[in-house]
């Protein structure tokens, strides 16, 4: 036989026992606790995110198991490979996932390698012997068989597209015989008991996923797999770091800063997988040996595995890179000299990182490998595969304190990823008062609420979503919640297909595909049974939540108040007719509006007992035209409309003042009333001058001038000593008030030997009275102005002087 078939014999013999220990990257119980402190960390962080804030993974879901399966077995081959029920939490599954990644041992142990820069191929060449004979390389690197591998159950994408359809479970199509797909992995006659079951299961199956998709980015951080170095002998790294120095890791992170920028975690941009893996293997690759991979040009040293076709040397880092120090081993007799090499820059600068160190010619009593105690050792020495620097054991926790926190929040980086940017929206429409239309019943009115709900996925703010081209179409039930001072007083079940709400529940517990409304009733007004069932009182608040997918998804809530239905006559609401001579009669216009916006049924009383009814649709105003007959100075009328709902429940009520006088033959005194409306945007002015002796009434020319195209001017002679001046009125700027309204500003002044003023802030939509009297001397001159601002740059003004 030749030397090369004697080596795959014996490597066969001596390496199928190793095997177990060494297909991972870092061994299973580290594997798991890197994935238990990413989830910490990834939980940790969650609370800072508008993602999470918009439907947090709440620790009493994190705390509900999820059927699904599980792993039996620690084998090395496919055959010996055996799955069980299992029944575990969402953080269990990802731990879990993280050590089931690398189940069955031969089968995953060829997949977990990935050389970033390519030197020969992404995949593992090195060691192409054990392969040819053991088993058939599949020619899969680590990071297409983590992401995306057809072949792989439990890739990313894979949990995924399992955590889409958990999302999406239809309660109306029937239960799938089983989960599972044909594969080793998946071969568990796993059926659903029912639709919430089929949703957990797939949680779980999404979860486990995740967890295998974590242990392989960890991997990353371990040099033999990103060195093409199979390591089948030993790697001090990986085998020398246990639980407790991940631990450590995760109570005191020393990031590289050279790094730091790609993690999200640690401050840095979110990457894409590809990219996070790519990002994390190609720093590793550069900064770190592993055993076999130790090469420095300047001085010969050549890799333990080196072969001109399968394994080639890699650029980085070269001894020049490094710090060149000395130290002492214990040799065969003595304490021998040796040189050593410390990583420097960057995290290196808080720590010495020892790279490589010379290995004695007499290995024997070296503390950190002796072929007493190590038959890796014996073996490696036997087959000649030692080189002139090796990485002692006693290196390798201290290398984990930079690989480790890496892992740690790479990993957490992943997880956030993994799950999608979702919303629960809800819209609501205050409808306010509507006839209702049930059967066997006459015309009815109560305020209604339209509630529009959906779950919306932000798929381009998930990169990996995105990128895979999934979108997740929510299906499933929901709820809504009515509730009172922060206490639920009623729910209702309700049902989501593709994103949009579908279903509502009915009083008999039923759903069906009706409009999701809520109803407040009117004083003296009963809602029919169903509008019942979604009553909703004042001050009382609803929203919509949904808990699916180990988040509680709540949409944004809605305070019903009630809006207190009232009626406005508008301007001018005090009204003084002077009669001519021989005038017995008078014709006034009305106007009146209802709110809220509804349809009302308005009912006029002129007072003369003369009545009109009319109704009113939405946003209209009722109007009326009256001629008051047989009139006498000194009559007075106080006509009122009344506000109801159509089926005539009464709401409210308002009345205005009409006086009629004869009008004045000489200087005894006057009264003169006046309305104004100057444009849509700006206020009603209303009102009412009285003084003694005669009055004259001028319009002003007209002009571009706002303060001189709405003047009037009045002129009084006659007047007596001491008599009064009195200007009253009412303003009323109406609802909607124009863009540019907020509040309006009334100012109101006359003065002759003294100032009166009166000046007021109110809001659109309601009256402001006013009433000035200033005393007035014969022959001197009284003046008074009405000032509106319903806006920076636009008013209404009256004026006048009076002699």
């Amino acid at each position: 036989m030749n030397s090369r078939l004697l080596t795959c014999m014996f490597l066969c013999a001596f390496l199928i026992p190793s095997m177990t220990q060494n297909a991972s990257a870092w061994n299973q119980g580290t594997h798991r606790q890197i994935n238990h402190e990413a989830v910490n960390l990834f939980l940790s962080q969650m609370q800072n995110k508008e993602k999470y804030s918009l439907s947090p993974i709440t620790r009493d879901l994190r705390n509900e198991p999820y059927r699904g399966i599980a792993v039996d077995s620690s084998c090395l081959y496919v055959k010996d490979y055996q799955l069980t029920l299992g029944n575990y939490t969402m953080a269990q599954w990802i731990v879990l996932g993280g050590d089931w990644a690398d189940e069955p041992h031969l089968y995953a142990s060829l997949r977990h390698f990935y050389d970033p820069l390519g030197r020969v191929e992404h995949y593992l060449t090195d060691g192409w012997i054990v392969h040819g004979v053991l088993y058939e390389s599949p020619e899969i690197d680590a990071r297409t068989w983590a992401l995306d591998h057809p072949d792989n159950p439990f890739s990313f994408k894979q949990g995924l597209v399992y955590y889409k359809l958990a999302m999406e479970v239809d309660d109306e199509r029937p239960l799938p015989p089983m989960l599972s797909q044909s594969h080793f992995k998946l071969n568990l006659n796993l059926v659903p008991v029912d639709h919430a079951d089929q949703r957990r299961t797939y949680l779980a199956l999404a979860y486990r996923a995740l967890g295998e998709s974590m242990h392989m980015l960890a991997d990353m951080t371990q040099p033999a797999h990103v060195r093409n170095d199979a390591h089948a002998l030993d790697e001090p790294i990986e085998s020398r770091v246990f639980s407790e120095h991940v631990r450590s890791a995760a109570r005191d992170p020393l990031l590289d800063p050279r790094l730091t920028p790609f993690l999200a975690g640690a401050g840095g941009t979110q990457q894409k997988p590809e990219a996070l893996f790519h990002r994390v293997a190609t720093f590793i690759n550069e900064n770190f040996y592993s055993a076999d991979t130790i090469y420095d040009q300047p001085s010969h040293v050549i890799p333990n595995h080196y072969d001109r076709f399968l394994a080639l040397p890699y650029p980085s880092p070269q001894f020049a890179d490094l710090q060149e120090r000395y130290t002492r081993v214990q040799g065969y007799l003595i304490q021998r000299r040796v040189k050593r090499y410390e990583g420097k820059g960057g995290a290196f600068d808080w720590m010495l990182m020892t790279m490589a160190q010379e290995r004695l010619s007499f290995h024997w009593f070296d503390p950190d490998q002796s072929v007493l105690v190590d038959p890796l050792e014996s073996a490696g020495r036997l087959l000649g595969k030692h080189g002139r620097y090796h990485i002692p054991n006693a290196y390798a926790p201290d290398q984990a304190k930079v690989l480790l926190p890496i892992a740690i929040y790479a990993n957490a980086d992943l997880m956030d990823m993994f799950f999608p940017t979702l919303e629960l929206k809800a819209t609501y429409t205050d409808e306010g008062i509507q006839q209702g239309n049930a059967p066997g019943r006459n015309n009815y009115s109560r305020n209604v609420i339209r509630i529009d709900a959906e779950m919306e996925h932000y798929q381009a703010r998930d990169k990996a979503w995105s990128d895979y081209e999934l979108l997740v179409e929510y299906t499933g039930a929901a709820k809504l919640v009515i509730s009172e001072e922060d206490n639920a007083v009623k729910t209702r079940e309700l049902y989501f297909r593709n994103g949009k709400l579908d279903k509502i529940e009915m009083p008999d517990g039923s759903l069906e595909r009706r409009d999701l409304q809520l109803y407040a009733p009117l004083a003296g007004e009963a809602l029919t049974e169903e509008e019942e069932f979604y009553r909703i009182e004042n001050l009382q608040s609803v929203h919509i939540e949904i808990k699916a997918g180990t988040r509680h998804f709540q949409s944004e809530s809605f305070l019903f108040e009630s809006e207190e239905a009232t009626v406005t006559i508008l301007p001018p609401r005090i009204v003084t007719y002077e009669l001519q001579r021989g005038a017995t009669r008078v014709t006034h216009n009305f106007e009146a509006v209802g709110r809220p916006e509804a349809t009302y049924r308005f009912t006029w009383k002129f007072g003369d007992g003369n009545t009109f009814t009319e109704i009113v649709q939405p946003g209209a105003t009722s109007r009326a035209s009256h001629t008051y007959y047989n009139l006498n100075a000194g009559d007075r009328f106080y006509p009122e409309v009344t506000l109801e709902t159509v089926d005539r429940v009464f709401l409210a009520v308002d009345s205005m003042t009409i006086n009629i006088t004869q009008a004045s033959d000489s200087g005894q005194g006057s009264t003169t009333s006046g309305t104004f409306r100057p444009s849509d945007d700006l206020p009603w002015i209303s009102y009412t001058i009285t003084g003694a002796g005669d009055t004259s009434y001028v319009d002003s020319p007209e002009s571009d001038k706002w303060w001189e195209a709405n003047q009037r001017t009045r002129t009084f002679t006659g007047m007596m000593d001491g008599e009064a001046l009195t200007i009253s009125g009412t303003v009323y700027v109406p609802l909607p008030s124009g863009p540019s309204v907020r509040e309006a500003y009334l100012d109101v002044r006359a003065w002759s030997q003294t100032e009166q003023r009166y000046e007021k802030r109110f809001m659109p939509g309601t009256l402001e009275n006013f009433n000035i009297s200033v005393p007035v001397a014969q022959g001197q001159r009284a003046q008074f102005y009405i000032h509106v601002s319903p806006s920076i740059n636009k008013s209404t003004r009256v004026d006048g002087s009076f002699n």
